[in-house]
């Protein structure tokens, strides 16, 4: 809605808790759509250079992406600009029905926690393909993803039920954190 809109470009906008909000959490994206068709598509709507990391969480087991997306920014100014522009965005390329949501990620904020978060994940295993792994961007162009620190454990997979029927297969990594479901729902 246009409140909340308004109510997440003024947390955009100001700082909470010290920290400036620029990781965003993009709902309802179109069926399929991947993290290399949401970078195209962020550029050609006047995005390119803006962002910094994007990661849409895929279902491993059969490479379908859920429809959500984590995505920092460069500033807070190009958050409140993007939330702007893609809140509520009905004219997808690909003809969807669905209507984006857009929304401050209140798990985990800015690139560098992100970067902490992921770097050592099972997400980033040898094992996993590419395309299903965050996306790290310097200036506009995807560029490798900061070397993890530690052992990277290779993912193991396991049935994620989510209590509606829906009984998706999903990466666990250590401590039993469940890596393609969000954070936050």
């Amino acid at each position: 809605t246009s409140a909340d809109s308004a109510g997440l470009l003024h947390l955009c906008s100001n700082v909470s808790k010290n920290r400036p909000i620029t990781t965003l959490m993009m709902r309802d994206l179109p069926v399929g759509y991947t993290r290399e068709m949401l970078a195209g598509f962020f550029d050609t709507e006047g995005f390119a250079a803006c962002y910094t990391f994007i990661y849409v969480p895929v279902d491993i087991c059969h490479g379908v992406p859920f429809r959500y997306a984590f995505v920092d920014f460069v500033s807070r100014e190009e958050a409140s600009r993007f939330v702007r522009h893609f809140e509520s965005l009905e004219s997808w390329p690909c003809g969807t029905e669905f209507v984006s949501m857009v929304e401050e990620s209140k798990s985990i904020q800015g690139l560098e926690n992100l970067i902490a978060r992921y770097r050592n994940s099972p997400i980033m295993h040898p094992s996993v393909p590419d395309a299903f792994k965050p996306g790290y961007y310097i200036e506009g162009r995807q560029v490798e993803f900061p070397k993890p620190t530690t052992l990277v454990r290779h993912p193991r997979l396991r049935r994620a039920g989510r209590g509606d029927g829906d009984n998706r297969s999903s990466v666990a990594g250590g401590g039993g954190d469940m890596l393609n479901v969000a954070h936050e729902h």
